[in-house]
């Protein structure tokens, strides 16, 4: 019941929320050449799963079958997670050494960096299209619960379930139909985003 609260983990979901094109660059930075493609699609696969699982440890931690569960408990199920996570990266990752030594990260770049997709013409359709469609997803994936919830009286464990099957669609589309159709389309070179 505490709005502060709530905006503050809001604003570090959304802060922390761009470890997807993280995860893809560091990707693409270890893959060979040849499987860059391939390995792009194990982490769309990866994040489908993740999409899967979530939902479904949300699902079963608020259906109350202990009397220790409640609607904190999918928190603390995900801050230990990330923890997991976090322990994993620091333990199991090497480190890499830098490309530009001497380039120094700050406030400015970064939003030069974010700027360059709407000022340079090579790019700037596809940085709009790629906001649109995050912004899309977006109100889809917040407005959908509300929706199952006022119209259909969907419960935490009944949302959970549909994300689950929304995320197990994903994953069975990028791993048997996506490459259907990739097979089907000689000549072109297609990453697996």
């Amino acid at each position: 019941h505490l709005f502060v609260l709530f905006f503050i983990s809001r604003l570090l979901s959304g802060l922390f929320g761009a470890a997807f094109e993280v995860a893809q660059a560091t990707m693409i930075d270890v893959s060979p050449e040849k499987d860059k493609g391939r390995n792009l699609g194990y982490i769309t696969m990866a994040a489908s799963l993740g999409f899967m699982i979530g939902p479904m440890i949300t699902s079963m931690t608020t259906a109350h079958w202990f009397d220790w569960m409640t609607v904190v408990t999918p928190f603390i199920v995900a801050g230990i997670l990330s923890t997991l996570n976090v322990l994993s990266l620091f333990f199991l990752m090497p480190s890499d050494t830098p490309k530009h030594r001497d380039l120094k990260i700050t406030p400015r770049s970064i939003f030069k960096t974010v700027t360059f997709l709407f000022t340079d013409r090579r790019v700037r359709y596809f940085g709009l299209i790629y906001l649109l469609m995050q912004l899309a997803w977006g109100f889809y994936a917040q407005g959908v619960p509300l929706f199952l919830k006022d119209y259909y009286h969907y419960t935490t464990a009944y949302t959970g379930l549909f994300y689950s099957w929304i995320g197990f669609s994903v994953m069975f589309c990028s791993l048997f139909i996506q490459p259907k159709i990739l097979s089907k389309m000689h000549g072109l070179t297609v990453y697996l985003w």
